[in-house]
């Protein structure tokens, strides 16, 4: 076997920093769920937010059109929307009590 180049064993250290860091947390749940489902549980998933159900219908349908509507199929606004500027400017306000121009500060 060929000696490690330096560079090679700083990597290899940095592995091993990483090694000492704890599980990712929904890993471990995963783990967990499995387990309990294993062992007979009905489990009630309520994880990182992917959906254990289909798509609703209706959804689907919606976004079907979306997706064959030729106006949705460009980039958004580098500076955002109007409407979402003046949300985001009322959030602001009522969260922070902060006062925003919603054209010279809200990007």
């Amino acid at each position: 076997m060929s000696e490690l180049t330096p560079e090679a064993k700083s990597r290899r250290i940095r592995a091993q920093r990483l090694g000492r860091l704890p599980p990712y947390l929904f890993v471990e749940i995963d783990r967990r769920k499995r387990a309990a489902m294993d062992a007979g549980c009905d489990v009630i998933d309520f994880g990182v937010g992917d959906p254990d159900r289909p798509t609703p219908e209706f959804i689907v349908d919606h976004m079907r059109e979306a997706v064959r509507d030729p106006r949705t199929h460009r980039y958004a606004p580098s500076v955002g929307t109007p409407a979402l500027r003046g949300a985001i400017v009322e959030f602001f306000a009522s969260r922070y009590d902060v006062d925003l121009d919603p054209a010279e500060e809200v990007v």
